[in-house]
């Protein structure tokens, strides 16, 4: 079953964002992520957040959290956390039923 990590994200430090976005990216292929969603200037149809949103799929949650607890991710995301602010969570994915 399809894994999603889902971020919604305000960023502070573009230059900084960037660094850890150009560090992070071959370390996510490298797991098989799938980036699906890079979304900083969507408009809010209803409610509000972060004016950034992210959508990583994965193969499956085993495959995400190689990646999320990989030693190289690990020396990268001090930069996220200390370039933005907001949320990040795993979601299973889900096969809508027919009819």
């Amino acid at each position: 079953m399809a894994y999603y990590f889902v971020g919604n994200v305000t960023i502070s430090d573009q230059a900084l964002y960037e660094q850890y976005v150009e560090q992070a990216m071959p370390i996510l292929l490298e797991h098989g992520g799938k980036p699906l969603v890079f979304d900083h200037s969507g408009e809010f149809l209803e409610g509000s957040g972060g004016p950034s949103l992210v959508v990583i799929e994965f193969e499956s949650e085993e495959n995400a959290m190689a990646w999320y607890h990989s030693d190289a991710y690990q020396a990268v995301l001090p930069k996220r956390l200390k370039s933005s602010d907001g949320w990040v969570r795993g979601v299973n994915g889900f096969v809508m039923p027919e009819g």
